[in-house]
C-alpha cells in the first residue's frame, strides 16, 4: 500500500485560491456592495446589510482550469414592511438589486432563481443572494412558487465550523478533493452543497493521510446514500436536497459515487505509477512521486464542463 498524502497536499495547493484571487474576489464583492448602497441612498431607502457566505466564507472554493470561481454575498434588506404578509414579491426585490448592479461589468447580470449573478470577465463571478428578516427568522428571496423561503445560511456555516473544529483541516481538504473530481468530470448534479453535507455526515479522520481519509469517507458516503437515498439539509429547513431527483437520477448519482470510491480504493491499495495514473484520470492532474513537488502530469479533460451550478444554500 502506497502513501499519497504528500501528493494530495500538492494537489490541494493547485486547486486552492491564491492570495491574488482572494484579493480580487473581495475587491469585486466590495465594489458591488458600494453600488447597492449608492442605489438605495438615491432611492432614500434604508441601505441593506451584507454578509459573505457559501464556499468562500468556508474557504472551500476551488480553482478548476478553464473555469471561473465565485463568491456568495448575502444582501439583507432593511427596507421591507414590518409585516411579512406585506412584503413585495421576490421578483420585485430581485429587480431592484439587478438594477443596482447593472452596468458594473461588461456582462449583463443574470437574474437567477435564488440570486443575482454578476460576472467579472471570464475569471470569477459574484452571486448576490437576497434575504429578509421577520421575527428573528431569515427568509431567502426565491423567485417563483416558493417566494420567501425560511433559510438562514449562518446556521449552515455554524454547522460546518463545528465539523471543522472537531476534525481539523483534513475535513475541508477531503471536501475539496471530491469537489475537484465532480467539477473535472462534469457531474453538475453533485454540487458543492451536497458534497459538504455528505462529507460532514460521513467523514473519516486519518492523521496526515489524506488519501486514506478520502477513500474511507467515500466508502461511508456510498453506504449512506445507498441505504437512505436522501440528503437532508443538516439545519432548518431540514429538507431533502435531492427530493426533485427521479429514481433514475438518484441511481446515476449513486453510480458515479460508487465508481469514484472504487477507483480511489484501488489507487490507495496500488503501488507505483498505476496508482498515479488512476488519480490523474479522476482529477485531471496529480503530482507524480518521481518528479519534483513543483511538477505534475496534467491530462486534458475528457469532458468539457458547462457552468450550470446554481446557488445551493
Amino acid at each position: 500500500m502506497s502513501d499519497f498524502h504528500n501528493e494530495f497536499q500538492e494537489l490541494l495547493k493547485k486547486i486552492s485560491l491564491s492570495s491574488t484571487k482572494i484579493y480580487n474576489l473581495r475587491r469585486g464583492r466590495d465594489a458591488l456592495r458600494d453600488k447597492i448602497e449608492s442605489y438605495y441612498k438615491d432611492l432614500n431607502e434604508e441601505i441593506p446589510k451584507f454578509c459573505w457566505q457559501g464556499s468562500f466564507s468556508m474557504k472551500t472554493t476551488i480553482v478548476q482550469s478553464g473555469e471561473d470561481y465565485d463568491i456568495d454575498d448575502g444582501v439583507y434588506l432593511e427596507n421591507l414592511p414590518e409585516l411579512k404578509d406585506q412584503w413585495p414579491k421576490t421578483e420585485e426585490v430581485h429587480e431592484k438589486i439587478y438594477d443596482a448592479v447593472e452596468g458594473h461589468t461588461d456582462s449583463k447580470p443574470k437574474d437567477k432563481t435564488s440570486c443575482i449573478r454578476v460576472q467579472y470577465k471570464a475569471e470569477y463571478h459574484v452571486d448576490l443572494v437576497i434575504y429578509g428578516e421577520y421575527q428573528d427568522k431569515i427568509y431567502l428571496a426565491k423567485k417563483g412558487r416558493e417566494q420567501w423561503e425560511e433559510n438562514n445560511p449562518k446556521l449552515f456555516k455554524e454547522w460546518f465550523d463545528n465539523k471543522l473544529k472537531k476534525y481539523g483541516e483534513q475535513f475541508r481538504s477531503v471536501f475539496k478533493y471530491i469537489k475537484k473530481w465532480a467539477y473535472y468530470n462534469g457531474h453538475d448534479e453533485i454540487t458543492g452543497f451536497l458534497i459538504t453535507i455528505l462529507v460532514g455526515n460521513n467523514f473519516v479522520l486519518y492523521a496526515e493521510q489524506d488519501d486514506k481519509s478520502l477513500s474511507q469517507t467515500l466508502i461511508n458516503i456510498l453506504a449512506d446514500i445507498k441505504q437512505n437515498r436522501i440528503i437532508v439539509r443538516p439545519v432548518y429547513p431540514y429538507k431533502n436536497m435531492i427530493e426533485d431527483m427521479t429514481d433514475n437520477q438518484i441511481d446515476s448519482f449513486i453510480k458515479k459515487i460508487d465508481n469514484f470510491s472504487e477507483k480511489v480504493s484501488e489507487a490507495v491499495n496500488t503501488e507505483g505509477e498505476k496508482a498515479i495514473y488512476i488519480f490523474q484520470d479522476l482529477f485531471g492532474e496529480f503530482p507524480n512521486k518521481e518528479t519534483s513537488k513543483s511538477e505534475s502530469y496534467s491530462y486534458s479533460p475528457s469532458i468539457i464542463r458547462k457552468e450550470t451550478k446554481p446557488w445551493g444554500n
